[in-house]
């Protein structure tokens, strides 16, 4: 069966060939008939103007010319012109034929070559010799079939013609066959046989008698049918090789795909069928009542020949490559490689990624080489328009990161700058490497990042100790009021827990303590508490003048920027500024770690035995020492009012004898200290509250009527 199915693909391989070269032919004749009209309409058009016989051409040509020698005559305008068209007609018509010789000649050629180029792509078999005897059986057995179906046709000739009339055949004689399955099968014998002799040449044309009488020898009746009767059998072919294989097969084309399904190959019709049986139970019952023939046509059980051979005309290739090739991708992406290796990790990957990102959507036009290249140089440079505050604090957490554990300098001192490009994202670990080949880089990022954030920080530590010290101030000023109200409240809680086992105060109680003279309630009036009295025991002006709706704001204000953050921040941000004007004066930074380093300047790389210059880009000394010159008395401005803002805070302290309560003021919620602005702010919340309940119910008014009953009963 092998060796029948590679025959087969070697004839339908064959008959594809001889079809390809009769498309050629066909469009061939195509040309050479359009050539051929084109010569025939110049023909027509020149019959009146060109003699049929070149002679009386020649002759009459010479008779006026001897008419003009002889003065008799003389050639007008007109002649000469038709003479000039004449020759130029015979010019073109020499023009064509010489074309056409020429396509008929490149026709030729070209069905030559296709032949042969045919015949090497052809896989050539290993025992040409077990080849050549399998071609020639083939072509005996070929040859009987087309005799012995000859004869059938002959001794039969009524039934041939019963065939081709369309009546039916008597079933006694045989199955039913259509003319155009006798065609198909002759043009199939005639291809196969002439596929053999192009194989094979004219030397298998010596024995077919010979072999054709030992198939009808070594088996019974004709060659169809099953059992010994079928010849010998073919020779076994060797395997072909996965390039003899593939010898045949053109190569795909970058053309459009059709996603269509195709059909299963071998598909049988099944030979009972249901539901045309049903339709034949009912033309019968059919039949019975209204007269009509109750037996069925013959039905068809073989397949259609939809998409059997037929001559049509197929699209031209080129026309194919024009019309359907596949659209090229805009952008051509690279298959990933999951197996590189990467030494950067997942986040720090996205955070560079981020940042070239926005650099590469303001500079569209740049390369990755280019936008590795920028980024190192603003950090030499301190270019803070293409390195902003976020994108150096990114740039600072991976530069510690692979400093202190990936280290990207040292694979490059293993493997060579040029294995980056193997690595996963290798414009990234390039972008790395470049910043790290500058000196002090992780300091350098520290000092971009405070010179960055300098302004902002200026201008908040400004504002915040502005709020603190009118906080303060107003404090100061209500020092007279305030210890009317201490002295009062003093006095009240001495006179409630004396001669008792509650705590006494004789110096004076916390300022935690205040929040008790609004949770101590009069069993009397419920509704009033210790707070109430104290005030209602001041005199007006004393309680309205406590503290004002603007001394609230103040004090508002003053609790949410917090007196801690306030010292904090302008720490901070003079022990920055002193520590690189420290840089800028002796050449060493005092780290946020306390370590003191050598900020050197970076140098360009020469040949051996030059001296190394200094980077002409590195502009970080230059760029800091003009920072320090313009901000160094700004920020001793801020140093001094951060000192004496503190200052003013430890006296009110102090003015309160509660010193170890808000002093220093508490870094967090958790610390045990609170801070005055806050206490003060809470109790001006509470005073402004009960100053005017103590106004609405009468509260001064009835104690000033106990007061003075009491000196009457006295």
């Amino acid at each position: 069966m092998d060796d029948l199915q590679q025959l087969e693909e070697l004839r339908q391989h064959l008959e594809e060939g001889q079809a390809r070269c009769l498309l050629e032919a066909q469009k061939s004749d195509a040309s050479i008939a359009e050539l051929a009209q084109q010569v025939s309409k110049l023909h027509h058009q020149l019959q009146g103007h060109l003699p049929d016989d070149h002679g009386s051409l020649l002759r009459q040509e010479q008779r006026k010319w001897q008419e003009a020698f002889a003065g008799r005559a003389s050639y007008a305008d007109s002649d000469d012109e038709d003479i000039l068209g004449e020759f130029r007609c015979c010019t073109r018509l020499q023009t064509i034929m010489t074309n056409i010789t020429r396509l008929i000649t490149q026709h030729a050629e070209g069905e030559a070559r296709l032949i042969q180029a045919e015949m090497q792509e052809m896989p050539c078999p290993t025992d040409v010799s077990s080849e050549l005897q399998g071609l020639r059986d083939l072509k005996s057995r070929l040859q009987q079939s087309k005799t012995s179906e000859s004869k059938e046709a002959k001794e039969h000739p009524q039934s041939g013609k019963r065939i081709c009339s369309g009546e039916e055949a008597n079933p006694s004689e045989g199955p039913k066959v259509r003319p155009d399955q006798v065609a198909t099968k002759e043009v199939a014998a005639e291809t196969a046989t002439a596929a053999t002799e192009a194989t094979l040449g004219p030397e298998c044309d010596a024995e077919p008698a010979t072999n054709s009488e030992a198939a009808k020898a070594k088996g019974k009746g004709t060659a169809k049918g099953k059992g010994k009767g079928k010849g010998p059998p073919l020779p076994k072919a060797k395997a072909m090789t996965k390039a003899a294989a593939t010898a045949g097969k053109c190569e795909r084309k970058n053309l459009v795909t059709l996603h269509w399904k195709a059909l299963p190959a071998g598909m049988e019709v099944p030979s009972n069928d249901p539901f045309l049986q049903q339709c034949v139970d009912m033309v019968g019952t059919a039949g019975g009542d209204s007269g009509l023939d109750a037996s069925p046509g013959p039905v068809s059980e073989k397949l259609g020949g939809a998409f059997s051979e037929a001559d049509c005309m197929g699209l031209p290739a080129s026309m194919v490559e024009v019309y359907f090739r596949r659209r090229e991708a805009a952008v051509q992406l690279e298959p990933a490689n999951t197996n590189k290796t990467t030494i950067l990790d997942e986040k720090q990957c996205r955070m560079l990624g981020i940042l070239m990102g926005k650099y590469r959507m303001k500079n569209k036009d740049e390369s990755e080489r280019r936008i590795v290249n920028s980024m190192k140089r603003a950090v030499l440079s301190c270019r803070y328009d293409v390195l902003k505050e976020e994108g150096l604090s990114m740039l600072r957490k991976v530069i510690r990161d692979a400093m202190g554990g990936n280290n990207i300098m040292d694979f490059v001192k293993a493997n060579g700058a040029s294995a980056l490009k193997k690595l996963k994202d290798p414009w990234l670990h390039r972008l790395v490497y470049e910043v790290l080949k500058v000196p002090q880089i992780e300091e350098r990022l520290e000092c971009m990042l405070f010179q960055t954030a300098f302004e902002e920080g200026l201008a908040k530590c400004k504002k915040n100790m502005e709020v603190m010290c009118k906080a303060l101030q107003m404090l100061s000023e209500k020092h007279n009021r305030l210890r009317e109200l201490f002295m009062i409240a003093h006095r009240f809680g001495t006179a409630l827990n004396s001669n008792c086992l509650a705590p006494q105060a004789p110096q004076g109680f916390s300022l935690t303590s205040l929040e008790k003279l609004a949770q101590t309630r009069s069993t009397a009036s419920p509704k009033h508490n210790m707070l109430h009295f104290v005030l209602a025991m001041m005199t007006p002006e004393s309680a309205s003048g406590l503290f004002s709706e603007e001394d609230l704001k103040l004090l508002t204000a003053a609790r949410a920027t917090k007196s801690y953050t306030v010292y904090q921040d302008c720490t901070e941000l003079t022990q920055g500024f002193y520590a690189i004007r420290e840089m800028c004066e002796t050449g060493k930074y005092k780290s946020a770690t306390g370590e003191r380093v050598k900020m050197e300047r970076r140098r360009m790389t020469k040949a051996a035995g030059d001296e190394e210059a200094i980077d002409t880009d590195d502009c970080f000394h230059s760029v800091l020492q003009a920072f320090v010159e313009k901000y160094d008395k700004r920020v001793q401005s801020v140093a001094q009012g951060c000192y004496c803002a503190f200052i003013v805070y430890k006296e009110q302290a102090l003015f309160f004898d509660d010193l170890g309560t808000v002093y220093p003021p508490p870094k967090d919620d958790q610390d045990s200290k609170v801070d005055l602005l806050a206490v003060m702010h809470k109790l001006a919340v509470q005073v402004r509250k009960h100053a005017v309940e103590v106004e609405q119910d009468g509260l001064r008014q009835n104690l000033a009527a106990t007061r003075d009953a009491d000196r009457i009963a006295s």
